[in-house]
């Protein structure tokens, strides 16, 4: 797994790793969440998890092995619930 954008580059030569958008001339991951950011809809926590989830979703196996990628994207998620949880039983 690499450990840093800068690594990414060097070892590519591209200036956007792949793993970054589906398709060339597609819509950008981060794109996708910059709007959302725009348009949230929870707590920031909230959102930040539902985010992170999706960015591992979006790349979906082109960065690492698909199970890593939908084990992180479930990691996020139970971060987010396990917090409304714990909000909602002390409120």
């Amino acid at each position: 797994m690499k450990n840093s954008y800068k690594e990414e580059i060097e070892e590519t030569g591209d200036a956007r790793p792949n793993h970054y958008s589906q398709s060339e001339g597609s819509v950008e991951c981060i794109a996708v969440i910059r709007q959302l950011c725009k348009e949230h809809q929870n707590d920031p926590y909230t959102d930040y998890n539902r985010y992170q989830a999706f960015k591992y979703l979006w790349r979906l196996g082109k960065k690492d092995d698909v199970l890593f990628d939908l084990n992180k994207a479930i990691t996020f998620l139970e971060f987010a619930r396990d917090a409304l949880i714990e909000e909602r039983s002390n409120g």
